[in-house]
């Protein structure tokens, strides 16, 4: 394109000073400058078939608190027993589901697409609110929970009291945040910040159990090793849907295939 432009304008300066005591040369470059427009043609063909240039994004660089347990091991987080697995009155499995989470254990769930995993996980989110822990949930349609009309600092900040900001602010900072990025709306920020916002809320509420749908769907291949390092250094327990192998087998502790013939657990050497 830059080589067209050169020729272009020389073209084009030719035929603004050419004299018109010579139409021979005048026709020419009147031709030439034709032959010089189909190539731009043929260029603007080539451009919108060229792959988009990805837009670079920092990594999400999590900070979990990493210098006790959140759960105590012999803490019983789940005890679930379904006789199935149906949606309303809907049956998506018919074979019982039955699931123990105790401790800070880490389980991933996987499962072909329609078999009924989220809604599985909703079942198991709803279980564990009726206990007294504090949870962390994503779902899928996550950004409809950001309050979008909010800036991240407002989001992030329940009392908006000085210690309380200056802990925002420096958390923020530390994600690369800038001061009017912390004061913009959320709604207008890329879908790597607002990936940052969501888990930043997780972090900053010191969350004990992370349920999680689909969490690296977001999330840009420049900020998955980070994320994996995060979840492999919470004290809490999670809980999470995903089909990303590389995720799966550096985070969690164990792995159950969800299936028409019911859940259960596999080990790492199974999954493809």
């Amino acid at each position: 394109m830059e080589k067209y432009r050169r020729v272009y304008d020389s073209v084009d300066y030719a035929l603004n000073t050419v004299s018109r005591q010579c139409p021979s040369e005048t026709k020419n470059l009147k031709d030439k400058m034709h032959a010089v427009k189909s190539i731009e043609k043929r260029l603007d063909k080539e451009k919108e078939n060229l792959t988009k240039k990805f837009e670079v994004e920092d990594p999400i660089i999590l900070k979990f608190n990493n210098e006790k347990d959140l759960i105590p091991p012999s803490k019983i987080i789940l005890d679930l027993e379904l006789e199935n697995l149906k949606i309303n009155e809907n049956i998506l499995i018919d074979k019982p589901i039955n699931l123990f989470i105790k401790g800070p254990e880490k389980i991933a769930i996987i499962g072909d697409n329609g078999v009924g995993k989220t809604t599985l996980l909703k079942i198991i989110y709803e279980k564990i609110k009726e206990k007294d822990f504090k949870i962390g949930y994503m779902s899928q349609n996550y950004e409809d929970l950001l309050l979008s009309y909010k800036s991240p600092l407002k989001y992030l900040t329940k009392s908006y009291k000085k210690e309380e900001l200056d802990k925002v602010y420096t958390y923020l900072g530390s994600l690369k945040f800038k001061k009017e990025e912390m004061d913009r709306e959320i709604s207008s920020l890329s879908g790597g910040e607002k990936a940052k916002i969501f888990y930043s809320k997780m972090v900053l509420d010191n969350d004990e159990i992370l349920i999680l749908d689909e969490p690296t769907r977001n999330i840009s291949p420049f900020s998955l090793d980070s994320f994996i390092e995060a979840l492999n250094s919470y004290k809490g327990a999670i809980i999470a849907i995903s089909h990303d192998r590389k995720f799966i087998k550096n985070v969690f502790d164990k792995i159950y295939l969800l299936t028409k013939n019911g859940l259960k657990e596999i080990v790492k050497e199974e999954i493809e």
